[in-house]
């Protein structure tokens, strides 16, 4: 099956969950292709994205300024004429630059909706015209599910199915853990509002005072860097938190196996913003780490409250504080709970039972369709019918035959658009920001 991704920008170091979604269709025997809104900001990159060349089949929306639109490029026009499915990631220019695409040459589309996309200021009218005209609208969680249903109506969240972000197992083996001369404490996360990591801190401090042997190790980086570091040295905890910025994910599982708790208290916004399932919590999790979080959104459903860590109200700062004591005197109570977390992770959260459900709704939404990954010649009807939609940038194509074989015909495609050197222009408008009226 030829699958297009849409994202806002690829890579993205904290994407992890689009990233492994992509590598286990790869490994399926899927062909991906990867538009991204916008251009990397990033240096460091997940080594999966050179494992797979992920960078040699992602195509760059190129910002029209004159037109206050994009482009497409010669290559995501040939690319999209024979592609099956699109899968945009976020209900933002992800899936709103989807619909217009599977308005254009009519191929089908799902979206998946995570966290700020649907929770922070959510433009009810556009979330209904999306819905309305993709296939299927996928979610990481019940909590998801049911928050769409209040705010959209069961009408809607009928579409709704829930496919959890599933991590792949292989690589995140749970270590024999030795007793460290200090137990360590350790947070992964970009360093934004919502990640709670202020609360972290002031948590940290009041068992510092207490329990000596004790340290907080810190990755990520972000905006809130130097209110994090003014917190630091104004509570005097210099010598107990160590902030490693941003890491590669090698790195980030070193960490994990040398650390005793994973500590994430997420927390929601004035504006009604959150967070989905953290995926460094399920890591932290399959490496066998008990977890300390807070009731927030869809956590509750894989850190199992007094089973596979604790969990305390959002900004409660004491009871924080007191799950981390109860963590840091029971090393027995660490162990059974990083075991009991690892089976959670292996029974709701495997990529493998991901794949599975994700390939399927995929399948179902092609059933009355021909499979173009199937064909190589002559193309058939169906990307006839593409090449109309888009006619009258395609004029030229006329003269095509129909038993020239497909490298041919996306070949002839792409000197078209060369020979403009334009490539295809998708305006924006106030009511849509990627389309045409």
């Amino acid at each position: 099956m030829n699958i297009t991704y849409i994202v806002r920008r690829f890579p993205a170091i904290s994407e992890t969950f689009v990233l492994s979604q992509m590598t286990d269709l790869i490994d399926g025997g899927h062909d991906i292709k990867i538009i991204s809104v916008l251009k990397p900001n990033q240096t460091t990159i997940h080594h999966d994205v050179e494992k797979y060349n992920l960078l040699e089949k992602t195509e760059y929306l190129s910002p029209d300024r004159s037109e206050l639109g994009f482009r497409l490029t010669p290559e995501m026009i040939s690319s999209l004429l024979f592609t099956d499915i699109m899968h945009a990631h976020f209900a933002t220019e992800p899936a709103e630059c989807a619909m217009k695409l599977s308005s254009l040459f009519n191929i089908p589309f799902v979206f998946t909706c995570h966290a700020h996309d649907i929770f922070f200021a959510p433009d009810i009218e556009k979330l209904k015209k999306q819905f309305d005209l993709a296939y299927k609208v996928i979610t990481i969680s019940d909590f998801n599910k049911n928050y769409l249903n209040d705010l959209l109506g069961e009408e809607y969240s009928r579409k709704v199915k829930v496919i959890r972000c599933g991590i792949n197992l292989e690589n995140l083996i749970p270590p024999a853990r030795k007793q460290n001369e200090k137990c360590r404490i350790l947070f992964v996360g970009r360093f934004v509002e919502k990640k709670g990591i202020p609360y972290a801190i002031r948590a940290f401090h009041k068992i510092a005072e207490e329990i000596k042997n004790v340290e907080f190790r810190i990755i990520g980086d972000g905006k809130q860097r130097p209110e994090i570091n003014y917190l630091i040295g104004k509570l005097g905890l210099q010598a107990k938190i160590l902030l490693l910025g941003t890491q590669p994910h090698s790195v980030v599982l070193k960490e994990m196996e040398q650390a005793d708790i994973f500590l994430h208290p997420s927390i929601t916004l004035a504006g009604g913003d959150g967070e989905g399932i953290p995926v460094s919590i399920m890591e932290a999790q399959a490496m066998g780490l008990p977890v300390v979080s807070t009731h927030h959104t869809g956590i509750p459903e894989v850190v199992i409250h007094g089973k596979t860590g604790f969990l305390s109200p959002e900004k409660d700062i004491d009871s924080l504080a007191e799950n981390l004591k109860t963590l840091l005197r029971n090393p027995d109570l660490r162990k059974e709970m990083g075991v009991e977390g690892r089976k959670q992770i292996e029974l709701k959260n495997n990529h493998h039972t991901e794949m599975i459900l994700l390939s399927e709704l995929f399948k179902q939404s092609l059933e009355s369709r021909v499979l173009l990954s199937d064909i190589h010649k002559p193309y058939p009807d169906e990307i006839k019918k593409r090449v109309r939609s888009v006619g009258q940038y395609l004029l030229e194509l006329s003269s095509v035959n129909a038993s020239d074989e497909r490298i041919s015909f996306q070949q002839k495609i792409y000197n078209y658009f060369s020979r403009k050197k334009k490539g295809l222009l998708i305006k924006k408008d106030k009511d849509d920001m990627y389309g045409r009226k």
